[in-house]
């Protein structure tokens, strides 16, 4: 098997990353990631794919969450993969 034409992608890919964790044929694999990344039992994950933010005013830019998930009944989560530090994260973070 020839190798040298084969592209590797990594999880940090939003494509790669959305077919791992965005998908409910793979929830088993967000909750393993969400028990392990919250030191929490996380009972059952909804994946709610494409989940898109609507500006609350003109000023406001718009956009998409990679996974929106509701932890055991109850708790809503964001969750999006970052893979590059960028200035406004923590604002982006708390809205």
């Amino acid at each position: 098997m020839n190798n040298e034409n084969q592209t590797i992608y990594y999880p940090t890919n939003d494509y790669v990353f959305g077919k791992i964790f965005g998908t409910n044929e793979n929830k088993m694999i967000v909750q393993s990631l969400l028990n392990a990344i919250l030191k929490e039992k996380v009972d059952t994950v909804e994946i709610i794919n494409h989940y898109h933010l609507t500006p609350e005013n003109i000023n406001e830019k718009s956009g998409a969450i990679d996974i929106r998930a509701t932890i055991n009944q109850n708790i809503k989560a964001d969750i999006e993969m970052q893979y590059s530090p960028k200035s406004n994260d923590i604002a982006r973070f708390l809205k």
